[in-house]
């Protein structure tokens, strides 16, 4: 039943507002769809694009950190560990999903980006590696450059102050040369120990090598000038003998630290290389965090349903979509309101003429069914196509239904009256049978007084008399015969009077019946 209503209640729409309704309707299901999808991905959205951009800052952080941490900063190598392994949780997250991140697998649009920075982090990483492998190394040799720049300092005054001593007290001038030279070696380890904790690659290679050298050479030289030898006459001036003497105690204490440092030399050019090659491949890196950074953005601006990207563009254009729908609905939905206003108006005309026609063909009809009521059965109701065609046809069956029951009224009014007649008649022969049989009663009675009188006479006559009684006895039960043939004919008129008398009692309630149909087509 509800099928029925709501059939009957899209019936009056047309297809064009039908298809346009459904349109409608799948626009903006889907834009709704579309937009709850993407604010259900906006928390994690948020968790990618936040991490995203952590990682780019990490990659700056990452390139200062290295070379602070190559130059011996100690605070830069544990800085360095934390952005590593911070760097590397978020990549592994990002990669598989990490729960104490709370993030999810990027999607696959964003793969390629993530792949890019994987490769390009590969390599950025095992430097970092080699950097904090060099920790211990490089530390020491920053924290024994303060001590080795006062240590020189001293040195070189020492060694100045000898030059001048020798120059003053008319020395050897090579022992001059020799002690002139050691202020310009003195100069140069502390510059070359700055570089190979300051530059990578072939210079700091360079530089490890001339520091060994230059070490090795100012030792050689000391020891000559102290003890003779290797070309180098020894220094007997006594002034300038005991300011040798305090620089070679000072050297001492610094000899096998520089020796360490020459030990641990290719360690020390392994982390500025490492720390050069970081700050070399960051770049590179921070462009491909960037890139990662806009595909996160852009992935999050989208979605995927059943395999087809969605994003806001879409979701927008659905939202446009749906009011351009939305406007040709009301037009189409305004034309056919017009539509239907007219349709009415021609319904509702056409309306008042149907009721103008079946109030005529009523009143027609009570007009013909008039002398029905006065029991004029020759009455014949006009059969048309208006809503009294099937009354008039109901009401022609039921008047002819009634002039068949009047005719059977008739003819079994006939038939009674005849039997009537019919009993009447036997009734008469048996009244005029018993008066003759009560005269032959009269006459055997005569007879029988006479026979008393006449014993001869009767015994005679006795067999007439035995077969004229026979004969009397049969005339008497033929008329009993007759009698009992005469009450059970009353009996069938009786029964007959009983059936005419219910077929006019039904005749009258037929009569109520078509007095009420009357009364019925009356109040229509």
């Amino acid at each position: 039943m509800r099928d029925s209503r709501d059939h009957s209640a899209l019936k009056g729409f047309s297809v064009t507002y039908l298809s346009l309704l459904g349109a409608l309707v799948l626009s903006i299901v889907l834009m709704g769809v579309i937009f709850i999808l993407l604010a259900g991905q906006n928390e994690q959205n948020e968790t990618q694009y936040n991490l995203a951009s952590e990682q780019r800052l990490l990659s700056r952080a990452i390139v200062t950190e290295a070379l602070e941490a190559a130059r011996g900063k100690e605070s830069a190598f544990i800085r360095l560990k934390d952005s590593r392994d911070r760097f590397e949780l978020i990549l592994n997250g990002q990669q598989k999903g990490s729960d104490t991140l709370g993030l999810s697998p990027v999607q696959e649009g964003v793969r390629p980006a993530l792949e890019e920075l994987t490769n390009r982090w590969k390599p950025i990483r095992d430097e970092i590696d080699s950097i904090l492998a060099g920790r211990e190394p490089v530390v020491s040799v920053n924290n024994f450059v303060p001590l080795l720049e006062s240590s020189l300092t001293q040195m070189n005054n020492l060694s100045d102050e000898i030059a001048k001593s020798l120059a003053s007290n008319r020395g050897d001038p090579r022992q001059v040369y020799q002690a002139t030279k050691q202020l310009q070696l003195g100069e140069q380890i502390v510059i070359d120990l700055k570089r190979i904790l300051s530059e990578g690659g072939l210079g700091a290679a360079t530089a490890a090598d001339r520091f060994s050298r230059n070490v090795n050479l100012f030792g050689r030289i000391l020891r000559g000038m102290r003890e003779g030898g290797q070309g180098i006459d020894r220094v007997t001036i006594p002034d300038s003998a005991s300011k040798l003497a305090d620089l070679t105690e000072l050297f001492k204490t610094l000899e096998a630290e520089t020796n360490r440092i020459i030990q641990k030399a290719p360690e020390l050019v392994k982390v500025q290389n490492a720390a050069q090659g970081i700050a070399d491949k960051g770049d590179g890196l921070l462009e491909a965090t960037t890139r990662f950074l806009e595909a996160t953005v852009a992935q999050g601006r989208q979605i995927s349903l059943f395999g087809v990207p969605l994003g806001y563009p879409i979701a927008y254009t659905l939202g446009i979509v749906a009011l351009v729908l939305l406007l040709a609905l009301l037009f189409v939905q305004n034309r056919e309101s017009r539509q239907q206003l007219v349709d009415a108006e021609q319904r509702k005309q056409e309306t008042e003429e149907q009721n103008r026609r079946n109030q005529d063909a009523i009143l027609r009809l009570l007009d013909e069914l008039g002398n029905l009521a006065e029991g004029d059965l020759t009455v014949q109701a006009s059969v048309t196509e208006d809503i009294t065609g099937a009354i008039a046809d109901s009401v022609n069956y039921a008047i002819e239904a009634l002039r068949d029951l009047v005719s059977t009224i008739n003819s079994t009014s006939g038939l009674v009256a005849a039997a009537v007649q019919e009993t009447s008649a036997i009734a008469d022969r048996l009244a005029k049978s018993s008066e003759i049989q009560a005269r032959q009663i009269e006459n055997a009675s005569a007879t029988v007084m006479q026979m008393a009188q006449s014993m001869d006479e009767v015994s005679s006559k006795t067999a007439a008399s035995a077969e004229v009684a026979e004969k009397s006895v049969g005339i008497a039960h033929e008329g009993g015969d007759r009698v009992r043939r005469t009450i059970s004919g009353m009996n069938t008129i009786r029964e007959h009077i009983q059936d005419t008398s219910k077929r006019i009692k039904r005749l009258g309630e037929s009569s109520q019946e078509i007095g009420e149909i009357t009364e019925l087509i009356s109040d229509i």
